[in-house]
């Protein structure tokens, strides 16, 4: 089974090169386009549901929430 690999970036081109990149590596991929949105994956109520996420490329500099606004509230 592949790892699951969030990649939480708010610029839709990085998000997708980043994604490509990992599942041409065989990783399955789950995207979020900034902080609230990563925290839900991470920690709503369907955290975990298809598995758990071995690693997160996190993006330091977001609008909403950023990366170490991110990993404070984790």
């Amino acid at each position: 089974m592949a790892d699951r690999i969030l990649i939480v970036d708010d610029d839709p081109i990085q998000r997708r090169l980043l994604e490509e990149a990992l599942k041409r590596l065989g990783h399955e991929t789950v995207t979020a386009s900034g902080g609230e949105e990563a925290l839900k994956l991470l920690t709503g109520p369907n955290a975990g549901v298809n598995g758990p996420i071995a690693l997160v490329i996190l993006d330091l500099v977001m609008p909403d929430l950023d990366g170490m606004g991110v990993l404070g509230r984790l």
